[in-house]
């Protein structure tokens, strides 16, 4: 032992543990020398040529861990390094008045689990203490140029924390299972891209906390120890870029904010572009770099974004915010700072702290995204109502009309009639004048008759009635025929519903085509035109590639019926009625609809003596029809 060694042996006696042991503090006593790795070491092997501004990403470490052990015999004990894993660990223990080292091990990146002393998920090494002065050196390269967080204590301890620590693991992971499953009920309900994204990033950071926690070499991939140095950056690389697109969806910051928007984008493609690169070239620290300036813009960006929608009362946002502080809280600040080696609290893992920043965050960002579904389904219902009382409103507004044409028809009836009544006794009195000219005319004395210019003013007022009788009657009538019962051209009607949606068609790729007819029905333009808009419609919506054909055909007793065929995912035999209920979509609805069509649909027929007919087969499309009763079909073609 050097004299330089023992004097430091010494002093480290006089100070506290910096080692948590579990033994009385009286007995053990040391302290820690952090230094960079001696140049040649094994820890450097494998490390790229780089800028100096990025060389502190792959930066190797040598700490001495300098003890006294008070006691009478040797002591075992644990030294739990903190970490899952190592690029390159090597640890040699030597004690006072002994030339040869009690203990070493060289791990590498190649290593597995069954090659370390002690295997467990969390990198773990057995120490024994001789009584007096060791010294327990440890040189090693982990992730981002990190550094280790030891803690020597007894096996029994280590076994209760490692039982503590597995049981926080599941507990955590089970939580956000339950609240991933909590929020695809609800995306089932909302339909919005922010619920998808949410599901993702749950399932990365679930996924991510059982590869900090030592499971992924430990279990699932044993054999890939390389494997297991990757899949924390990918994982990271896709959290950051997932929980931009979720900030950027469930703040709406296209509509309320595109600046930020842009900056959101920003993030994504930085992110994308790290994740590209270390799949591409492994993990270079230009990949560790992009990452970290793609979290040092998130961080501020993503806490203005919040508060933005916050202050613009945003539902929801203020949870979101309160998530997000805690997410970097621990995630960010506390955890940042124990990578570097400075630990606020030494007695807790530094694992632990993004463990409780995704958690609150996700906590918290299921309550918003629970409050954002109650005020959506408050808004669904008002709509409901309102359009229901449309509905309500266009059907009654029709019939009034209906009515009031049918009371003018009758009007015009009785006056056409009481025309007809006033020509008869007209044309006996022109019959009773003709044969009064005549008696003039021969020069017959009328016993003191009319005279002349009498004669032939009776036989211009006469005139001048019946004119008047005849002009009424041809009025009446031209006018009888143009209140009679609305006549509706289907061929006409098809054509003009199938050109608003063709646009909406042609888009997605779709060919919607018209049967041409010259069918007509007795009713109501509007009602008909409503039901077909919406049946359409949904056609076009739910049907994702093939054919839309829109037509009319005969049924039996005279009926028709107006019939809509796609070729979309078809429905299951007790999604027929379901889809019939308000604020029901089939499975491949999407964002701009709102699940009214069929119950608008069905309602309207109700009401104006009309049949909702459906008929679907999964996989082979769907035919939606309106029954039109024979009542109402007033001549057609064959169809």
């Amino acid at each position: 032992m050097s004299p330089a060694w023992a004097q430091e042996a010494a002093a480290c006696q006089l100070g506290p543990a910096q080692v948590a042991t579990g033994l009385p503090a009286q007995t053990l006593r040391g302290c820690t020398r952090s230094s960079p790795a001696p140049a040649g070491s094994p820890a450097w092997q494998g490390t790229a040529t780089v800028p100096h501004w990025l060389a502190p990403l792959q930066a190797a470490h040598h700490d001495v861990i300098r003890l006294h052990w008070a006691g009478p015999e040797p002591v075992a004990l644990l030294l739990d390094l903190g970490v899952p894993d190592a690029m390159h660990l090597s640890m040699a223990h030597t004690a006072a008045g002994r030339d040869a080292p009690l203990a070493q091990v060289h791990l590498g990146p190649d290593s597995q689990v069954a090659d370390r002393p002690l295997p467990a998920p969390r990198l773990s090494l057995p120490v024994t203490l001789a009584p007096g002065l060791n010294e327990i050196a440890l040189t090693y390269r982990v992730h981002a140029g990190g550094r280790l967080q030891p803690a020597l204590e007894p096996p029994a301890r280590w076994q209760v924390r490692q039982a503590r620590f597995d049981w926080r693991n599941g507990l955590i992971v089970g939580a956000m299972l339950v609240l991933i499953d909590v929020v695809l009920v609800l995306l089932r309900v909302a339909r919005e891209r922010s619920y998808l994204y949410f599901v993702l990033l749950v399932s990365v950071h679930a996924f991510l906390l059982g590869v900090f926690g030592g499971y992924g070499l430990a279990f699932w991939w044993p054999q890939s120890p390389g494997l297991n140095q990757l899949v924390p950056v990918v994982g990271a690389a896709l959290a950051l870029g997932l929980h931009a697109l979720f900030s950027l969806s469930f703040l709406r910051l296209r509509v309320r904010a595109p600046g930020l928007a842009r900056l959101h984008g920003l993030v994504v493609g930085l992110a994308g572009l790290a994740l590209a690169g270390v799949l591409a070239t492994g993990l270079h620290p230009l990949w560790y770099a992009t990452l970290l300036l793609c979290a040092a813009i998130y961080v501020p960006l993503s806490l203005g974004a919040a508060a933005h929608a916050a202050w613009q009362r945003l539902p929801g946002a203020r949870l979101y915010l309160l998530g997000e502080l805690l997410l970097v809280l621990f995630s960010f600040v506390l955890f940042g700072l124990s990578v570097l080696g400075h630990n606020p609290w030494p007695d807790q893992p530094m694992f632990m702290y993004p463990k409780i920043g995704l958690l609150a965050e996700t906590a918290f960002f299921s309550l918003a995204l629970i409050l954002r579904v109650r005020r959506f389904q408050r808004e669904q219902a008002e709509l409901r109502e309102r359009r229901l009382v449309d509905a309500q409103a266009l059907w009654q507004a029709e019939s009034a009309r209906q009515e009031a044409d049918e009371r003018a028809r009758q009007q015009l009836l009785r006056l056409a009639s009481a025309g007809h009544d006033l020509h008869q006794p007209l044309a006996s009195l022109r019959m009773a004048i003709d044969a009064l000219h005549a008696q003039l005319g021969t020069g017959t004395p009328a016993g003191g008759g009319a005279p002349p210019a009498l004669a032939e003013h009776l036989t211009r007022s006469l005139d001048y009635a019946q004119t008047l009788v005849r002009d009424i009657l041809a009025q009446s009538r031209q006018d009888h025929q143009h209140l009679a019962a609305d006549t509706v051209s289907l061929g006409h009607l098809i054509g003009q519903v199938v050109q608003e949606h063709q646009a909406g068609a042609l888009a997605k790729g779709l060919r919607l085509r018209a049967v041409d007819t010259s069918a007509e029905v007795a009713g109501s333009a509007l009602i008909l035109h409503r039901l077909l808009h919406n049946l359409v419609g949904n056609a076009v919506r739910y049907t994702l590639r093939g054919h839309i054909l829109v037509g009319v055909r005969h049924r039996a007793g005279g009926a028709l019926e107006l019939q809509v065929l796609d070729q979309g995912p078809g429905l299951e035999a007790h999604q027929l009625q379901t889809l019939q209920a308000p604020f029901q979509q089939g499975p491949q609805a999407s964002e701009q609809g709102h699940g009214l069509g069929l119950f608008i649909v069905r309602s309207l027929c109700a009401q104006a003596g009309y049949q909702l007919v459906v008929r679907s087969r999964p996989g082979h499309g769907s035919c939606f029809g309106v029954h039109l009763p024979a009542a109402v079909a007033s001549r057609s073609d064959s169809a």
